[in-house]
């Protein structure tokens, strides 16, 4: 029987991590295909306008209001949120220690510890080694190249998916709520992820149990969508 110790560097050389590609371009192929998203984010970032906030900041007031027009539709709403965020603009600019009255009020208290332990805890999770590095990871397991880079897409699909289910929940308000959840359910995920990834690598089921191979990637993507609609854009 093999322990971790015997599986942990039986990766093979030299691993085509682009499908069964040859010839020795397929990290050009994967470089391209990373490039794509990020060409759309920059064009994407180039055309997008201020925030009103930002146009009133500037003195663009009538830009601010037509795009307040233009994210809410109504008239009615407009003159209000346009009246506030003057209102608030002007009181930005009278404000002196205002961070230093949010740091030593005692009923602020919760909302720093939220945002300290939110972005510590979103990284300590390990979930950025799981998604970058899940070819390795099922490498290590056991599992095949091709098998690895075949679970990793379907992965990154839960990802992308739980992802856009998570701007949706917090564009809607129900922060408190997948907050919460979001974290039990990384939690229990984890847990269960270690206990069925020390049986793989202990030996105490087959390398070739596909169900055991099946419960893996299940709880693997349960921790993956976990974080992603509920720590990942909430933090």
């Amino acid at each position: 029987m093999s322990g971790p110790d015997d599986l942990r560097f039986r990766l093979p050389e030299n691993v085509s991590y682009i499908g069964n590609i040859k010839d020795g371009w397929g990290w050009k192929l994967s470089i391209d295909i990373a490039a794509l998203p990020a060409a759309i984010i920059s064009i994407g970032s180039y055309l997008l306008p201020d925030t009103p906030i930002s146009m009133i900041k500037l003195g663009q007031f009538d830009d601010a209001k037509q795009l307040l027009q233009r994210l809410h539709g109504t008239n009615d709403s407009i003159h209000i949120l346009f009246n506030d965020l003057l209102a608030a603009n002007e009181a930005s600019k009278v404000a002196k220690g205002s961070e230093k009255q949010i740091m030593s009020q005692t009923q602020n208290r919760p909302y720093r510890l939220i945002a300290i332990a939110l972005p510590l805890f979103q990284q300590r999770t390990g979930m950025n080694i799981i998604l970058r590095y899940a070819p390795y990871l099922f490498r290590v397991i056991g599992f095949r190249t091709s098998t690895a880079f075949t679970y990793t897409a379907i992965i990154g699909g839960v990802n992308f998916a739980a992802t856009i289910i998570g701007i949706i929940s917090v564009s809607r308000g129900w922060r408190r709520f997948f907050l919460i959840g979001g974290g039990v359910q990384i939690c229990v995920g984890q847990v269960m992820l270690g206990i069925l990834t020390w049986i793989k690598l202990a030996g105490a089921v087959s390398r070739s149990d596909v169900y055991h191979d099946y419960l893996i990637v299940a709880t693997t993507c349960i921790c993956v969508s976990g974080f992603a609609w509920s720590w990942g854009p909430l933090g």
